[in-house]
């Protein structure tokens, strides 16, 4: 009897949650391990499951970067800058970049049902709201580390390091088959990641980047209409229009090589946090 009711040292019934992250300049890493870029400039589904007992959605911004200077050519390429999160009845949580001379104190904002949050001193480390708790680890204090965990066993982790957002996203188990968009279909397998919304479609891990584009991302762009297989965008856009964002026509470079040592920190980040 007490070997039965006593928890087990080696966590035999323990199931890691599901991984996968979206980072820097669109670079992706599925559920399922498919490592891939996609340069679309908008709105977009990282993650969505919506059936009877679960509803939950993950959000991603996509902006060209401005050239460094007036007179050098525009950028073909997007990064992540934006994050949204919403989970059955929760508040919604928004992570956003904050302007370059805006950073002197804090790197990201935080934004809980339109209404800006801060972390100013280690008693406010730890804040709760509706369905979802948000977290600023130990040893930081300029808000470029949030997590939020929500009810449902869901998890968000943010950061803002070097010019760089990466968000990387945990599901507990009970999502497994459930999750559509630019992350993947959650199923233990890679032929299935790239599936479209209406399932119809299946774009095999190797193809083009154009493939990927067109065939499969592109799918997963939302806006401020409802739509049934995407939902609609989750963002507060109080400072910019959300057609100062979207932009269905941007064209980006495809032959675009990912590198290594990107993927490599990108999932030691995940692991370790």
């Amino acid at each position: 009897m007490f070997k039965r009711s006593r928890i087990s040292d080696n966590c035999p019934r323990y199931q890691p949650p599901g991984v996968a992250s979206a980072f820097g300049e669109s670079h992706f890493l599925t559920f399922d391990g498919v490592n891939y870029t996609f340069n679309g400039k908008g709105e977009f589904v990282l993650t969505r499951v919506n059936d009877r007992l679960h509803k939950f959605e993950v959000q991603g911004r996509f902006e060209q970067p401005k050239p460094r200077h007036p007179n050098m050519p525009k950028i073909n390429e997007t990064r992540l800058m934006a994050v949204v999160a919403r989970d059955n009845l929760s508040s919604v949580v928004e992570f956003r970049v904050r302007p370059t001379a805006a950073r002197w104190q804090y790197q990201l904002f935080v934004i809980v049902d339109k209404e800006y949050v801060y972390f100013p001193d280690r008693n406010l480390r730890t804040q709760y709201f509706k369905g979802v708790t948000l977290y600023q680890p130990l040893l930081m204090y300029n808000m470029s580390h949030i997590v939020a965990m929500f009810d449902s066993g869901a998890g968000i982790e943010v950061t803002f390091r070097k010019g760089h957002m990466t968000s990387c996203v945990y599901l507990p188990d009970t999502f497994k088959n459930k999750t559509r968009g630019l992350l993947g279909k959650w199923s233990g397998r890679k032929d299935d990641d790239f599936t479209s919304p209406d399932e119809e479609v299946y774009v095999p891990p190797g193809a083009s980047s154009y493939q990927i584009h067109h065939q499969f991302a592109m799918k997963y762009r939302v806006t401020e209409a409802m739509n049934d297989k995407v939902g609609r965008s989750l963002f507060f856009h109080d400072a910019v229009q959300f057609s100062e964002y979207d932009d269905p026509s941007f064209i980006p470079k495809f032959e675009f090589k990912l590198f290594v040592n990107a993927i490599s920190w990108n999932m030691t980040f995940c692991v370790i946090c």
